[in-house]
């Protein structure tokens, strides 16, 4: 009954805000890119709008249509056994989705019209609230701070005077996010405990991650020369630079050949060493950057190092559950 008058309730609210509203929208931008990467961006475009009455009575929406879902006789009784658990899944998988689609409406509210700020938003808090229930408090507040920090890193790494990208600390913040943020994260969130092993391929997948960044700004380095815009590169020089790649290149591979050989005789799974495969490429690929004295004639070999990293995710996420 509680949740059927609940239910009733939100109905209510979404029928009163729906009767009350106004047309009133925020706008959801999109930047693209004025000429080649590393150049100046374009103004924003707008690609659509949100309309605030419409977004606040879908939550109610939402949240009225999970009430009358678990007040079913086809679900309560799941319902009631997961409260006897103390697992309340169905209000969980509610939440992630309403709540996440509150939180962006706030996020606009207060200024933020990226469409891809927007999107992280909304992954971020939906895979937080799915598993907030096997989270403490203290570990569900941990998280919502790091996806705050990553989408106000994203923001920050080239938006306004003091961009930090353009100060030399691109690089750190890539390693900080693609990498460590990023793998031990999701790894903790997946497997509730944190495991030493797990460094290494998120000390891996930062160094790569920055390899691609550390890439672009070897074939940018004369216009951000020019641009006053001061890379790590830039402080180096294209020479230094090569050598710093190098090291991106050299131990994130050692860090993954040490993931791989030490999970393939723990498991006793050798189909993992399939995914040391790409790693083999890459050197492939230091050689050529050695070779090099265009900076321009670098360009390809960013889409190379991105789709090496990826692949070799891939061939070890699909072995790792072989």
């Amino acid at each position: 009954k509680v949740n059927v008058l609940a239910g009733i309730l939100h109905l209510v609210q979404m029928v009163a805000v729906l009767a009350l509203s106004s047309d009133f929208s925020l706008p959801i931008n999109a930047t693209y890119m004025s000429g080649p990467p590393g150049t100046t961006f374009s103004a924003p475009v707008e690609l659509f709008s949100t309309p605030v009455g419409l977004t606040v009575a879908i939550f109610l929406g939402l949240s009225a249509l999970a009430h009358f879902i678990v007040a079913s006789p086809q679900i309560f009784g799941r319902y009631s056994a997961g409260l006897a658990q103390q697992r309340n899944y169905f209000r969980w998988v509610e939440y992630s989705v309403s709540s996440s689609v509150m939180i962006v409406l706030i996020a606009q509210v207060t200024g933020v019209s990226d469409i891809t700020a927007l999107i992280s938003i909304l992954s971020a808090i939906s895979l937080i609230y799915i598993s907030a229930e096997n989270l403490s408090s203290q570990a569900l507040f941990i998280y919502l701070v790091l996806a705050g920090l990553c989408v106000l890193a994203a923001i920050t790494y080239t938006v306004g005077k003091n961009a930090y990208g353009y100060r030399g600390l691109g690089d750190l913040m890539v390693f900080i996010f693609f990498g460590l943020v990023s793998v031990l994260g999701v790894f903790m969130l997946y497997g509730l405990s944190f495991e030493w092993l797990a460094l290494f391929p998120a000390i891996t997948i930062g160094l790569w991650s920055t390899a691609v960044l550390n890439l672009n700004n070897l074939r940018d380095i004369e216009n951000d020369r020019k641009s006053k815009k001061n890379t790590l590169i830039v402080q180096l020089g294209f020479k230094k630079g090569k050598f710093y790649h190098a090291f991106l290149i050299i131990t994130g591979a050692l860090a993954w050949w040490t993931t791989v050989y030490f999970l393939a005789t723990i498991s006793e799974n050798p189909f993992l060493f399939l995914s040391l495969i790409p790693s083999i490429f890459l050197f492939i690929h230091l050689k050529k950057v050695f070779l090099s004295t265009v900076p321009a004639s670098l360009d390809p070999e960013l889409k190379k190092v991105a789709l090496l990293t990826f692949f070799s995710s891939v061939i070890f996420a699909i072995a790792l559950n072989y």
